[in-house]
């Protein structure tokens, strides 16, 4: 599922942080980057992309209002929206850019994504959703899975976009707030 690739990326991204801030705190800045800081650099767009794309194809597409049972709302809530938020917090608070040469690699995560979750998957015979060889539900609606994931991949780039988007107004902000 996308939501778990996701979670996986935001997990490694804030470990990474967080090991990057407490050797900021007992030694200072590095320069040059180290190679840890380097991939933590390009891991950010990656995880952000990712948590906007679950954020609008889980709210927009999957959920259903049959599901607003307390402790199931509460985990949806947690992987579905309050990982986007604490992304996007971080996205403003840290100095990390996102950069063109980032863009390619979230249509190669995108490629991978379907090859492993689709192509490798021709020998299921069905699922808990039918006969055809669905993950969400919403894909039963059109009977094109490589449709659906094409519009998840795409939506994967437009977030990159939109988080190049918020970087580029959080440093004309700062820049006019300086002057």
């Amino acid at each position: 599922y996308y939501t778990n690739w996701a979670w996986w990326a935001l997990t490694g991204y804030f470990i990474c942080a967080v090991i990057i801030t407490r050797r900021y705190q007992k030694n200072g800045a590095s320069d040059p980057l180290t190679c840890f800081e380097k991939f933590t650099v390009v891991f950010f767009p990656i995880a952000w992309s990712l948590a906007l794309t679950v954020c609008i194809l889980y709210w927009a597409l999957i959920f259903d209002e049959d599901e607003l049972v307390f402790p199931y709302f509460v985990l949806m809530i947690f992987v579905h929206a309050l990982n986007i938020a604490l992304i996007t917090a971080d996205l403003f608070m840290n100095r990390i850019r996102f950069q063109w040469i980032q863009a390619p690699i979230m249509s190669v995560i995108g490629i991978v994504y379907l090859t492993v979750n689709f192509g490798c998957s021709n020998g299921n015979e069905g699922n808990v959703y039918g006969d055809t060889l669905v993950f969400y539900p919403i894909e039963n609606v059109t009977g094109d899975s490589f449709g659906v994931a094409g519009q998840g991949l795409a939506l994967t780039q437009i977030s990159f976009f939109v988080g190049f988007f918020l970087i580029w107004a959080r440093d004309k902000c700062a820049k006019a707030a300086k002057e």
